[in-house]
């Protein structure tokens, strides 16, 4: 079922402004950092929290229509619902828990087993079926939970965080069911992904948006939002160095100024103007650095001073993070000719050329109901 969505929400100093659209069968992954509003659509978009204004279609079914007075509660809307925690029922076993959902559509009791068993199955659960939640791991009752969720046979799922819980053994393999069940099975069913984690997005969804205070501020297919970002939190989520500022046109391209006046120099988008918001964005391997009293060789257009702060391992190089909230990866053996530590004031230098710059989303309206 294709989903279209217009959410409109202002509660104790916070608001909602998003509009969103997921094919039918589409997967849309939603991020940001805490706070941006993205569990609060979920809420809306199940039906446990009202917006004050709200337009919500599920192919022909309307669940929200302020301007009509409709709101349908949410054991009306066919939506799945699941979260971080599975929350399964303390006093059923496994398999009534699954077939729980079946049975609140009307479905026989030994229909509805039928039903959790067939599910429990396709998450690899089988064996769990007579076990009482209380005896599972985090992994096979986040499984469980997926099964219940399935077996009510929603027209959307909405998919909470729902490998934040679990330990980093299990949720590899908790993901890899879930991208099964979503990718690989041949069904089409409308999702909508909340998650901190870009792996999920990239191995989940189709789509991306961005939330930032409550408004989308990116979205588009999840690996051009990662591989050009326009905001801080997604080239973090990329792993990328990002300069905000505003677009100045020169000779050779483009630059970014920055509000202490600093140019940073670079290939520019086509859709960039003179006077936008922009942000220059860059790979931490494409930082040179020098010790801060030695010149530059060559001829970088990018030269900033800056203080070392961290040095994390990152494969098979040390990523160097610095006061100035940049990063640059180097060799260990790099880090030992640099005599590099935490307080190390050092000269980074980017070429220009390996520097690309975008227009960046404007800041978010503070007017009532505007993205």
């Amino acid at each position: 079922m294709t989903l279209h969505a217009e959410l409109a929400l202002h509660r104790a100093g916070f608001e909602l402004s998003v509009s969103l659209a997921v094919p039918d069968g589409g997967v849309l992954a939603v991020l940001g950092p805490n706070g941006a509003g993205k569990s609060t659509v979920l809420a809306c978009l199940a039906g446990l929290v009202r917006a004050e204004r709200a337009h919500v279609r599920l192919g022909g079914r309307v669940l929200d229509d302020g301007d009509a007075g409709v709101h349908l509660p949410a054991h009306r809307r066919g939506v799945g619902l699941l979260a971080q925690n599975a929350l399964l029922f303390p006093h059923l076993s496994v398999l009534d828990n699954v077939a729980f959902a079946p049975r609140s559509r009307g479905v026989s009791k030994a229909g509805a087993r039928d039903v959790a068993r067939r599910w429990l199955a396709e998450v690899e659960a089988g064996d769990l079926a007579d076990r009482a939640p209380a005896a599972l791991s985090g992994g096979q009752a986040q499984r469980v939970a997926i099964a219940r969720a399935l077996a009510g046979e929603p027209e959307l799922l909405l998919l909470d965080e729902p490998l934040a819980a679990l330990d980093v053994d299990a949720a590899p393999a908790v993901r890899g069911v879930l991208r099964r069940v979503l990718r690989e099975s041949g069904r089409k069913l409308t999702t909508v992904l909340v998650t901190h984690d870009p792996l999920d997005a990239l191995t989940l969804s189709d789509h991306v948006a961005v939330l930032a205070e409550g408004h989308i501020v990116e979205r588009g297919p999840i690996r051009e939002v990662l591989a050009s970002p326009r905001t801080a939190f997604t080239a973090r989520l990329a792993g990328v160095n990002l300069v905000a500022g505003v677009a100045v046109r020169t000779d050779t391209g483009a630059a970014v100024r920055t509000e202490s006046g600093l140019l940073f120099h670079g290939v520019p988008a086509r859709d960039l103007a003179d006077g936008d918001a922009a942000v220059a964005v860059f790979d931490p391997g494409a930082v040179a650095v020098h010790p801060r009293d030695v010149a530059v060789v060559g001829s970088p257009r990018n030269v900033v001073d800056a203080v070392v702060t961290a040095l994390e391992p990152h494969g098979p190089v040390v990523r160097l993070r610095t006061r100035e909230g940049l990063s640059a990866d180097l060799t260990p053996a790099s880090v030992a000719d640099l005599a590099l530590d935490p307080g190390t004031p050092v000269r980074l230098a980017v070429k220009a050329a390996t520097v690309f710059v975008h227009a960046a989303p404007q800041p978010p309206s503070r007017r009532w109901g505007r993205q």
